[in-house]
C-alpha cells in the first residue's frame, strides 16, 4: 500500500483544484486468475462424534 505519496499536477490544471481531491488508477494490466473454489460432500453415516476425546487433542 502506497502512503504519502505526491502525484505533480500541471500547471494548467492547478487553479481547477481547490482542497482534496480523489484520485482513481485504472490498470490495463491483466488480473491474475484464481481457480474457483469447489464444494466437497462427505458422509458421516455412522460417524460417532465425542466431545470429551476431541478435547483430548
Amino acid at each position: 500500500m502506497l502512503k504519502m505519496q505526491a502525484i505533480k499536477i500541471p500547471d494548467e490544471y492547478k487553479e481547477q483544484i481547490a482542497g482534496q481531491v480523489k484520485v482513481i488508477l485504472l490498470s490495463e494490466a491483466t488480473p491474475k486468475r484464481y481457480k474457483p473454489l469447489t464444494a466437497i460432500s462427505i458422509s458421516t453415516k455412522g460417524f460417532k462424534f465425542d466431545r470429551d476425546e476431541a478435547n483430548e487433542r
